[in-house]
């Protein structure tokens, strides 16, 4: 009886453990389920380019179509703008190679000493009805006057900028200008999916902060790079070619071993821009092998620099994605923001080749 009742005992105590490692089993493969099922819910995608290639901008525009404009960003922009006003015309007027009439030299001290848009206003506005001015803005290239391609906006709405009540609009905050440091991510929602965009400050200095995000699972990555650049220098040096870098630096990122992302969607951004500047400021100032006639032909130009990207690009082609696009744009950038987001979400992006 007493052998009997410790077999019994025996028994019973190894159902136990196997019922507790049965359940401990379930848990752990109930986690690994909710662990896999939120990381497939999270679409992560990387946002890469040089500085000036609209990078913050389609940023502005993910959180605007999601967000809308925030209160409690509205302030900070107002400073922002009234500051990126004041300082693209100081950095006119401190060209040496800008020569203003001398009738205007108070309205170009006031300027240049002024630390608010509002002490120095009305001389600004005087300013920038100058022909001289306009030239110097219109030429900045030529003259390698480093301020930003919406500097006219900026000028032509400095009044509504210094009204003590201003508030910014929508094509305010898209075209304020603020350099990205670091990296900064922006998080929206869409049903059951979070998207998460990962943007990296462009300019050389904050590229040797990018090693984070290439340890990191990605889905796809968006490169920028700004279609009016090819007449430009680099602020960072004075003489290095803006497009040239970009060239360069695509080359680089989609050729690391430790870093390849599922696709590559190509934004040859600021189309709106090359559309205009390309009549004036042919395509061979820089690249001379093509024809004049090609140069000055907005489509021709363009093919040729997507060509150019597509020759550095050391992928796949085949998980390589092209568009022109207008970051300022939001009606354009939301339908293919959309597409991008759909067809990631169904693993399949061939809708987005061309």
């Amino acid at each position: 009886m007493i052998i009997k009742g410790c077999a019994s005992c025996a028994s019973s105590n190894v159902s136990v453990e196997e019922q507790k490692g049965k359940q401990r089993n379930k848990e752990i493969e109930q986690t690994l389920k909710r662990d896999k099922k939120e990381r497939e819910s999270i679409l992560r995608i990387l946002l890469l380019g040089s500085g000036d290639s609209g990078k913050s901008t389609f940023v502005k525009q993910i959180s605007y179509l999601h967000n809308g404009m925030r209160p409690s960003e509205l302030q900070t922009y107002t400073k922002l703008l009234r500051q990126n006003c004041l300082e693209a015309m100081q950095q006119i007027l401190d060209s040496e190679r800008v020569h203003i009439p001398q009738k205007l030299t108070k309205e170009k001290e006031d300027v240049l000493t002024a630390e608010s848009l509002e002490t120095c206003l009305d001389s600004l506005i005087t300013l920038w009805k100058n022909p001289t001015v306009q030239e110097a803005y219109i030429n900045r290239n030529k003259l390698s006057i480093l301020i930003p391609s919406a500097a006219d906006y900026y000028f032509n709405n400095a009044k509504r900028f210094g009204d003590p009540n201003y508030q910014p609009t929508l094509d305010d905050f898209l075209r304020c200008k603020r350099k990205t440091a670091g990296i900064s991510e922006l998080t929206v929602k869409h049903n059951e999916y979070t998207i998460c965009l990962v943007d990296v400050g462009g300019q050389r200095s904050e590229r040797r902060k990018w090693a984070p995000v290439f340890t990191g699972e990605v889905n796809t990555v968006i490169y920028l790079a700004a279609l009016d650049s090819y007449d430009m220098v680099l602020d960072e040096d004075g003489h290095t070619n803006r497009l040239k870098d970009s060239l360069n630096l695509f080359g680089s990122v989609t050729d690391m071993p430790i870093f390849q992302p599922p696709s590559w969607i190509l934004f040859l951004n600021k189309w709106d821009i090359f559309e205009q500047k390309i009549k004036d400021s042919p395509l061979n100032l820089t690249f001379p092998e093509i024809p004049d006639t090609d140069a000055r032909d907005v489509e021709q130009s363009y093919r040729y620099i997507r060509r150019l990207f597509k020759a550095r690009f050391k992928g796949n082609k085949k998980h390589l994605y092209c568009h022109h696009t207008c970051a300022l744009d939001t009606g354009a950038i939301s339908k293919i923001f959309f597409t991008i987001r759909d067809q990631l979400i169904n693993t399949d992006l061939s809708d987005l080749l061309i």
